[in-house]
C-alpha cells in the first residue's frame, strides 16, 4: 500500500516505527522504545479504533517491540509481543510472506530460549508459507531468502534436539536453494556450506562412536516411532558422569549455527 493511501496519523505511525528500527540497528534503545510505545499510545487511543489499517499497523509496532526485547535481551517478552503480532496478523493481513516472517522471528526466541520443539513447529509453517508464495512469486528474491532462512533454522532445530539425519537432510534443503536461487556469492550461501560440513563431520564422529547401526535406514525410521534405549558410557562402580551429553544433541553452552544465519526481521511498511 502506498503511503499517499494512509491518513495522517497512519503515516506517522509508520514514521514511527521505521525510525524506531533505525535506531535499534545503531543500538540506541532509548530512543527507540520512546518511538514505538508512541506509535503503540496512538494505537491503542479509543479515538483511533476505526483507523482503516489499526491492526496492520499494531502487528508491525508489536513486532518491532519484540525485536527491540530479543535485542535487548529481554525473550520473554519479546515472544509476548511476537505472538500478539502474529495473532493480528493472521486476522488482518493475506500477505502469507509477512505471516511466515513473524514465525521465523518467533522460531528465533524460542530457540533462545531452549524451546527447540515449539520452534522446530514454528519454522515448519513458515516454510510451508512461504513454498505457497514461491509458487504464485518465483522471482521475488525476500521469499526465496527467508525460504533458505527457514529450511536453515529447521535444520538448526532438529541439531538441537539430536536428530542428525533430519538436519542434515534441512541444511541440504536450504543449500540448493541457496545454490540456484540467490547464487554462490551469497552470503547465506556460504553460512550454509560451513553448517553442511559441520554437520557431516558430527555424523562421522558419532557413527564411529556409536556405531553404524544406529544410522541404518531402518533404525532411523523407526526412532520416530519407537523410543529405543539411550546410548550411555560405561563407567567403573562408583563413579558418576558429570556433563553427560545425550548422542547427537547439541552440547549445553556450545554456540549453535543457527547464531550465524537468523535475523530477527524489523517491519516497516505495510
Amino acid at each position: 500500500m502506498a503511503d499517499q493511501d494512509l491518513t495522517e496519523l497512519e503515516s506517522i505511525v509508520l514514521r514511527y516505527n521505521k525510525v524506531a528500527m533505525d535506531y535499534l540497528r545503531t543500538d540506541n534503545f532509548k530512543e527507540t522504545l520512546i518511538l514505538l510505545k508512541k506509535a503503540e499510545n496512538i494505537l491503542s487511543t479509543e479515538d483511533n479504533e476505526s483507523l482503516p489499517q489499526r491492526l496492520k499497523l499494531v502487528s508491525i509496532t508489536y513486532n518491532n517491540l519484540g525485536c527491540y526485547y530479543k535485542k535487548h535481551k529481554k525473550p520473554l517478552v519479546a515472544l509476548s509481543y511476537l505472538q500478539k503480532a502474529l495473532e493480528l496478523e493472521e486476522e488482518s493481513d493475506n500477505d502469507s510472506t509477512n505471516i511466515a516472517s513473524s514465525h521465523l522471528n518467533i522460531c528465533a526466541i524460542l530457540s533462545s530460549v531452549g524451546k527447540h520443539e515449539e520452534a522446530l513447529e514454528h519454522s515448519k509453517k513458515a516454510i510451508e508459507l512461504l513454498e505457497a508464495a514461491r509458487i504464485e512469486r518465483p522471482e521475488n528474491v525476500r521469499i526465496m531468502s527467508n525460504l533458505v532462512v527457514s529450511h536453515y533454522n529447521l535444520a538448526a532445530e532438529f541439531e538441537h534436539i539430536g536428530r542428525l539425519a533430519d538436519a542434515l537432510s534441512a541444511y541440504l534443503s536450504a543449500f540448493d536453494i541457496a545454490e540456484k536461487e540467490l547464487g554462490k556469492q551469497h552470503p547465506l550461501y556460504c553460512n550454509i556450506e560451513n553448517a553442511i560440513l559441520k554437520i557431516k563431520h558430527r555424523l562421522s564422529k558419532f557413527k564411529s562412536t556409536h556405531g553404524q547401526r544406529e544410522f541404518s535406514p531402518i533404525r532411523m525410521v523407526l526412532k520416530k516411532h519407537i523410543r529405543f534405549p539411550s546410548i550411555t558410557p560405561t563407567l567403573p562402580k562408583g563413579r558418576i558422569i558429570r556433563n553427560a551429553i545425550t548422542p547427537g544433541k547439541m552440547p549445553m553452552g556450545r554456540s549453535s549455527p543457527y547464531e550465524n544465519i537468523r535475523n530477527i526481521h524489523f517491519k516497516e511498511s505495510l
